[in-house]
């Protein structure tokens, strides 16, 4: 299963944003090989529309979102 997750930096420190359409990156998860890919988010300094314009990173082939919400309640489990 491949999850996207909305990052802060690229790095297995990073934080998940908390805020979807500005995030500076996704990271993509590959539940099957274990293996993670950066993407830039490059709508991340638009003035407006950023999250409209995530309809082509939602056309990607990712089976799950983890949003920073639910983050923070997976912690709480």
């Amino acid at each position: 299963m491949k999850i996207a997750i909305p990052v802060t930096d690229k790095t297995d420190e990073s934080k998940v944003s908390s805020n979807f359409g500005r995030a500076p990156y996704f990271l993509i998860f590959d539940s099957k090989t274990n293996t993670k890919n950066y993407i830039l988010n490059d709508s991340v300094n638009s003035p407006s529309g950023a999250g409209v314009r995530r309809h082509r990173f939602l056309q990607m082939p990712v089976q799950m979102f983890l949003l920073h919400l639910a983050w923070e309640k997976m912690h709480l489990l």
